[in-house]
Parts: structure tokens; C-alpha cells; sequence
């Protein structure tokens, strides 16, 4: 064969690669694992969120395992993480359920007993904090992969009354837990704070019920979050936004940013929609970023 075609076919074939490399995401990106259940095993399709840490108090957690996404809700070893917050997990086989035995931050201890592929939790908790969890639980259950219980984060976070939040910059979950410390119980321990990692949730609620929506935000680039969709008024009224400047040692720097702040309050038993956009009001462009939340009072 002439040098010629050879060198043909050698750049056709680096062509090949190049095209199939762009083309298939790393392995990585997708796995299969095997889901666990009271109705028996099953093989789905996961995302391994290898991308985003969790940081208690500032600290790294260091795992066996990386968190998952199942579903959209990012879930993580119930072990792990419940340990690193001072609690003592034990599995009973028999039965299939977990026993997580801990101090909240209040100082109220607690054993909460949790089966996998169940949306309800059972304990020594007030009703108020058992309610708060189960609400968790209502968007994705507990599931067991390759052996170990995974959890939504926000169910951890709602047990303990730890606050938790989202870094985009760093693509970190931030657990809270010397803020929780210093919360009164009965004032805002249960309220629920979201943020962008809960984008796309369909969260219950209660009538009666607050919670807090904190997205961050720097008005200083002209960007602000827009209502888009706001909720029923007579299913829940949303109030602000409230701008927070940001707490870090960078808040004072000019043109730093903070978080925009709503409180939504559950009025009577209906289901809407809450859609934000994040973009510059006087531009006729597609929003730099979006944001929903769909809200469910029972």
C-alpha cells in the first residue's frame, strides 16, 4: 500500500478516537450498582457524584465510599456521616433495619430505627423532628449499594438540626455543625434551609409550617434572582428576598457576594410551583441559571 494511503488511515483512525473519546463519558461519570430492597436486588444506573465533597465543620469527610445521585437527590453512607456527627449505627440482619443512636444538637438523645426502601423513620425524636425527617424521606428513601445504607443528606442534616448548605465554587455540601450547637430548639432548629443542591426537589409540607430558600447571589455583577413562577398564594406564601452579605473574610472586599433569602410559609393543602431565574432583568437572553422547587402541603 502506498505511503500515502497509510498515512490516510492513520489520521482517519486518530479521527475515530478522538470522536469516541468525546463521545463516551468516562467510566467514572455512570455505573451500574446493585440496589438492594425488601422486594429483592435490582441493577440501576447511578451517578457517582465523585465531584462534590461534604465538609463538617470546615473538615473534609473522609469515606469508604463517594456519595451518590440517585434520582436527583444526593445520597451518602448512613455510617460515615453519621459517625463523623458523634452518632452509633448498628445493622440487624434478622430484621433489616438500622439503629442510629445519638445526641442532637439540643442535647435530646435519641435512637431512630430506619429499614431500607421506607419512607418513615420511628424513634425517641419529638414528632416535630420525626415529621421533619419523614419529609426527607418522602423524595428518596433509603437504599442499600454494595452493602451499605445510603441516605439523603438532608435526613441527617434535619436529625441532627445541623444546618446544611451548598458552595457551587467548590462543589461542596456544608455541614454545620457548631452553628446547630448554638440554636434554640424550639425556635430555628426546624426550620428547613434549601438551597441550589435541592434544585428540582418536590419538598411536603404542613400548614403552619416555614422554611428558608437561600440561593447565592452577587448583585454587584447585575445578576439577581427573578420570580419566574411564583407559588399559590392560598397553597404557600413566599416573602423577600432578603440579600445576606457573605459572613466569610472575603465579605468586605468590594464585589462580593452573599445569598438572596425567601421564607415560605405552608398555608392550606395544595401543590405549586416555585421557579426562579438567575439572570439580568434588562437583558432579553436565557437565564444564566434556573431554580425550582415544588412544594407539596399535606
Amino acid at each position: 500500500m502506498p505511503r500515502k494511503s497509510y498515512t490516510l488511515l492513520t489520521a482517519f483512525l486518530i479521527m475515530m478516537l478522538i470522536s469516541l473519546w468525546m463521545v463516551v463519558p468516562p467510566i467514572s461519570a455512570v455505573s451500574s450498582y446493585v440496589i438492594d430492597g425488601d422486594n429483592g436486588s435490582s441493577v440501576k444506573t447511578v451517578v457517582p457524584a465523585s465531584a462534590v465533597s461534604i465538609d463538617l465543620d470546615g473538615v473534609t469527610i473522609y469515606r469508604e465510599i463517594r456519595p451518590l445521585i440517585i434520582n436527583d437527590r444526593l445520597l451518602v453512607p448512613l455510617r460515615a456521616i453519621s459517625e463523623a456527627l458523634g452518632c452509633e449505627i448498628t445493622w440487624e440482619d434478622d430484621t433489616r433495619t438500622a439503629l442510629m443512636a445519638g445526641t442532637t444538637s439540643s442535647g435530646e438523645d435519641f435512637t431512630l430505627i430506619l429499614k431500607p426502601d421506607s419512607s418513615q423513620v420511628t424513634g425517641s425524636l419529638s414528632n416535630e423532628i420525626i415529621q421533619v425527617a419523614n419529609n426527607e424521606l418522602q423524595n428518596a428513601v433509603p437504599v442499600i449499594v454494595e452493602g451499605r445504607t445510603m441516605v439523603p443528606i438532608r435526613f441527617l442534616a434535619a436529625i441532627m438540626a445541623v444546618p446544611v448548605s451548598w458552595d457551587p465554587v467548590s462543589r461542596t455540601v456544608c455541614l454545620n455543625q457548631a452553628v446547630g450547637e448554638d440554636v434554640d430548639k424550639e425556635d430555628e432548629s426546624l426550620v428547613r434551609v434549601f438551597s441550589e443542591i435541592d434544585n428540582g426537589l418536590t419538598i411536603t409540607m404542613h400548614p403552619g409550617e416555614e422554611i428558608r430558600l437561600e440561593l447565592n447571589s452577587n448583585p454587584t455583577t447585575g445578576f439577581t434572582w427573578v420570580i419566574n413562577e411564583e407559588p399559590d398564594p392560598s397553597v404557600s406564601v413566599l416573602t423577600g428576598p432578603e440579600f445576606v452579605t457573605d459572613s466569610s473574610s472575603t465579605a468586605n472586599i468590594m464585589g462580593a457576594g452573599g445569598k438572596e433569602c425567601w421564607q415560605i410559609k405552608a398555608v392550606s393543602p395544595g401543590i405549586t410551583t416555585l421557579r426562579l431565574w438567575y439572570m439580568r432583568p434588562w437583558e432579553s437572553v436565557q437565564p444564566l441559571h434556573t431554580y425550582c422547587l415544588e412544594i407539596e402541603v399535606l
